[in-house]
């Protein structure tokens, strides 16, 4: 077949492959500064720069041996910490530069040889503390120590007796473990500091949790932790673990995706969750499905969220602000704008492009990465990403796809951008080895097969292990279980996976067995059952009246004449809203009016305020109130003066005012004498008469300025004088003053 004619100029593998030249920002606590890696001596390194200048960026690191790629700041701007190991040999120690002495050479703080440290986290509640996991006196035990960022200073907080395999600490000084039991069980226990016995909190299966609990953040207060929790559910949510019971309390959710957790095997991707950097409160939470979802938990980071995510039509990525959550420096996850940063400060507004990582790849040259699903044939959905070659036709190429215990996100990748970049340039078809090593370096397991190959969703996570090039895998038809999942009941009932669930949450449908690993299985009866809930629900009952009804086997007569009545109670009301819904439609009037202002307030042509104070009056007052302003606006009497009162500024000179004010009054007398129903239009409020007039009188107040205020109160003794009302008139143009 041949290929499809293109114009896009050919890029050279290095284009994709080569050092970022800005990548990684982050904006300092107190927002005076930004940070990124860039190349130094073709090492990438830290530099810093003004966040409110255009000095140029100063490199603080200067390490021309191996590159720097993760760095931190500190909670007193002075300091920036970053990581590095000894010639790839993965031994990570932390060092720290004095950013206020350029001068200064880097500190290792901690200067042991062949040691490492993990788990490094700031204490918010503790400024200038640090605490890790520290592998000094025995490579393959790791103890807990706290760490003073300015003078360097390590103080052992629990020595690890061997078998700690994580370490918390609260902002007390209490220490929790992780532990593994011999059924490879997570066991959380409290750490006795005086004798070393461990108090067992809770437990967590292992083989629902083969990469540990992840997240597992302590809470600001120390009493609790949040969690990734998939217990009693096929997706991992987020849930608040209490330290002292062992209890899990649901804290988000989302209906069909898990917990972005893929930051447990690649530390360069975000947490899931969002925190607050000077308090340490949850903001946020993210979840991964074809793209990526955040939940704002705190209203002031949904604002700023909905502006950060205007920026691009990227996921966003890594994110960072000063401790005032108002200035705030983001990049994109983007298939052909990888990496794209951006500044922006929430008290302005305002935003700029900070740089493009790599600014040789041009967005509009690049192919974008499609997301879609793949329903396996057990029923689990596989979220899948394809990247086709641009300008040659798409046959002849193989499927690809990663495992076990990660899965590819959406997102530029230099192989899935070089690859169909220069698909056009290679034989066809295209040599599917190259294909495979797209995955495998990055994902341990690769599965190649024509798109024609069944295999099914467990298949897919746990494929065959095998050494070398991968060409193809095929699978032998797994034999059908006569179980059903929970996706699958519910497909076949005609419901939704979330149904389901709340169906167990409140009782109605007892909980299934579980398979070997952990999923449920549903039977016929299962299937019977919530095939006769959603008939009910259907029907118009709630789930407590199923509830209430007991055995759904039995005939509901008495609920099911109930319901009748109150369906015909419905039907009526129903009707007449398709009544009232027809006027609307014909007179193309507004929503917010009654049937019976309709009409005549599209024919009066009111002002906002007008209408704005008409829909206040329909709320309040009775029907002989109604009735009055209902035939006031049918009359539609006119008001020569109405554009000027509009117009009248707040600041009117008071010969302005009293002069609109006597003017004015002949017209409402007038009003008052044709409509003599105005006068007592309070008297029949369903709400009492003090309450209408009460009501109205701070409607006006919000409607009108202060000028316009006070001709309405000049107003007032001139309509008690007694001169003839001249002639009512004869059309209307507003009624503010009526």
């Amino acid at each position: 077949m041949s290929a499809i004619p293109h114009e896009v100029a050919h890029l050279a593998g290095e284009d994709f492959f080569s050092a970022p030249v800005r990548t990684g920002a982050s904006i300092s606590p107190d927002g005076t500064r930004i940070a990124h890696l860039a190349p130094w001596r073709e090492r990438l390194n830290v530099w810093v720069e003004s966040g409110d200048s255009d000095e140029e960026a100063r490199c603080v690191t200067t390490d021309d041996n191996r590159s720097v790629h993760t760095y931190h700041w500190t909670d007193d701007p002075r300091w920036l910490l970053y990581e590095q190991d000894g010639d790839g040999d993965e031994n990570w120690h932390l060092y720290r530069v004095d950013l206020e002495n350029p001068d200064a050479e880097a500190v290792d703080l901690t200067p042991f040889p062949g040691a490492k440290i993990i788990g490094f986290e700031p204490q918010v509640r503790r400024p200038g503390k640090t605490i890790g996991s520290l592998n000094r006196r025995k490579l393959t035990v790791f103890g807990l120590f706290e760490l003073d960022t300015a003078t360097g200073d390590r103080t052992m907080l629990a020595e690890n007796p061997g078998q700690v395999v994580g370490w918390l600490c609260t902002p007390d000084g209490e220490l929790y473990t992780h532990t593994r039991t011999v059924d490879g069980d997570i066991e959380l226990a409290r750490w006795e500091a005086g004798t070393g016995a461990l108090c067992p909190v809770t437990t967590f299966d292992g083989a629902d949790y083969p990469l540990g609990v992840q997240p597992f953040q302590l809470t600001p207060d120390g009493t609790g932790a949040w969690i990734g929790s998939n217990r009693d559910s096929d997706l991992t949510r987020l849930a608040r673990l209490d330290l002292v019971t062992g209890e899990e309390t649901p804290v988000d959710s989302h209906p069909f995706f898990d917990l972005d957790t893929r930051s447990t095997v690649s530390p360069s991707l975000p947490s899931p969750l969002i925190r607050d950097r000077r308090t340490g409160e949850l903001l946020g939470v993210r979840y991964l499905g074809e793209r990526q979802v955040i939940h704002p938990l705190d209203p002031r980071f949904g604002a700023v969220l909905e502006n950060l995510e205007k920026l691009s039509d990227g996921d966003l990525s890594t994110l960072s602000s000063d401790v005032s959550g108002q200035r705030w420096v983001v990049a994109f996850t983007h298939d052909r704008d990888p990496g794209v940063t951006y500044y922006y400060d929430h008290s302005t507004g305002e935003s700029r492009l900070l740089f493009r990582p790599m600014p040789r790849l041009e967005p509009e040259t690049l192919a974008p990465m499609t997301p879609v699903t793949v329903l396996a044939r057990d029923g689990l959905a596989l979220p899948s990403y394809l990247t086709l070659p641009t300008g040659a036709e798409p046959a002849g190429l193989p499927l690809v796809h990663g495992g076990p215990w990660y899965r590819d996100g959406w997102g530029s990748t230099p192989w899935c951008g070089y690859w169909p970049r220069s698909a056009p340039y290679w034989p066809k078809p295209a040599p599917s080895h190259l294909a495979h090593e797209r995955v495998h370096p990055l994902a341990f397991r690769a599965l190649i097969t024509p798109a024609d190959t069944p295999f099914t969703a467990a298949q897919a996570r746990h494929p065959p292990r095998r050494r070398g090039r991968v060409d193809k895998v095929a699978f032998e038809p797994r034999e059908r279980s006569m179980a059903w999942s929970t996706r699958e009941i519910a497909e076949i009932a005609g419901t939704t996976l979330r149904a389901v669930r709340h169906y167990h949450e409140v009782g109605l449908l007892e909980e299934p067995e579980r398979r070997a690993n952990g999923y449920k299985q549903y039977g016929v009866a299962h299937l019977i059952r919530v095939l006769r809930i959603k008939r009910l629900t259907d029907l118009g009952f709630s789930l407590s009246q199923i509830a209430a009804m007991g055995d759904l086997d039995d005939q509901p007569e008495e609920a099911l004449r109930a319901l009748d009545t109150e369906l015909g109670a419905t039907i009526e009301r129903l009707r007449q809203a398709r009544i009232e819904l027809g006027l609307i439609l014909r007179q193309a009037a507004t929503t917010d009016l009654p049937s019976e202002f309709a009409q005549a307030a599209a024919e009066a042509q009111l002002s906002d305020v007008d209408r704005s104070f008409i829909v206040v009056m329909t709320r309040i007052l009775g029907p002989q109130g109604l009735r009055a302003y209902s035939e006031l606006l049918r009359s539609r009497p006119t008001y020569p003066l109405a554009s000027k009162f509009a117009a009248l500024p707040a600041n009117a000179d008071e010969q302005t005012r009293q002069d609109l004010a006597e003017r004015t009054a002949p017209y409402v007398r007038a009003l008052h004498a044709e409509h003599p129903g105005l006068r007592n239009a309070h008297a029949d409020a369903p709400s009492g008469a003090h309450f209408a007039a009460q009501t109205i009188g701070k409607a006006i107040e919000d409607l009108y300025n202060s000028a316009q205020l006070d001709v309405l109160r000049r107003m007032q003794p001139l309509l008690h004088a007694a001169p003839d009302p001249p002639h009512p008139p004869a059309r209307r143009a507003s009624i503010d003053t009526a």
